[in-house]
C-alpha cells in the first residue's frame, strides 16, 4: 500500500487535514494489481494501519460512537458503516455501494484520534465451498477479516463455528 501512502499528498485539504474520495484510495492502491478479494482484505488491513488517523464525514456527522467499517464482498463490494447513535438505543448502519465510492470522502488528519474505527472485511465469494478443519469436514459461510485478523465462519455438521484462518482449509 506504499503508493497510497505517498499519494496522500496530491489530494486536497487544509494543512493537517487530507481529504480523498475513497475510490481514489483504492485506484492508488490498488495500481495495475488486480481488485479481488485478497486486495479487498489487504485495503482493509492497510486502513487499519492508520485507522487512529482516519474520519469519514459522514460519520462525523451523524455522531456515531464504536464505529465498525466493513467491506462486504458479494459480487459487488459495499461498505457497511455502524456505529452507535448518540442519546439512542441501538445502532445506526450505512450501506455504500462500490459504484458511490467516488462520493464518499475519507479523511486523514495529523492528529490522532481517542477511538478509532475499526475496519473488516465480509467476503461471500467462497461460501459453500467444502472445507476441512480440525473438528471435521465442513462447509464455509463467510471469511472475515477483523482488524488485520482473518478468521472464517464453518458449519461442521450441525453447528456453526467461528475458526482462525489458519485452522480451515479449503477443500
Amino acid at each position: 500500500m506504499t503508493t497510497a501512502d505517498a499519494d496522500w499528498v496530491s489530494c486536497y485539504g487544509p494543512p493537517g487535514v487530507t481529504q480523498c474520495p475513497l475510490s481514489v484510495l483504492i485506484d492508488r492502491a490498488a495500481g495495475a494489481g488486480p481488485r479481488d478479494e485478497a486486495f479487498v482484505r489487504a485495503f482493509a488491513a492497510w486502513l487499519t494501519t492508520r485507522g487512529a488517523l482516519l474520519e469519514l464525514p459522514v460519520v462525523e456527522r451523524l455522531g456515531l460512537t464504536d464505529v465498525v467499517v466493513t467491506f462486504v464482498m458479494k459480487r459487488r463490494v459495499r461498505l457497511l458503516i455502524t456505529g452507535a447513535a448518540p442519546d439512542h438505543p441501538g445502532e445506526v448502519t450505512l450501506a455504500i455501494d462500490e459504484g458511490d465510492f467516488p462520493f464518499t470522502p475519507v479523511i486523514e488528519r495529523d492528529t490522532v484520534r481517542s477511538a478509532p474505527y475499526t475496519f473488516c472485511t465480509l467476503d461471500h465469494s467462497l461460501a459453500g465451498r467444502p472445507v476441512n478443519t480440525p473438528r471435521g469436514p465442513g462447509r464455509l459461510v463467510v471469511s472475515a477479516t477483523i482488524d488485520g485478523r482473518v478468521e472464517h465462519r464453518v458449519l461442521v455438521g450441525d453447528h456453526t463455528l467461528t475458526m482462525p484462518a489458519a485452522d480451515v482449509e479449503l477443500a
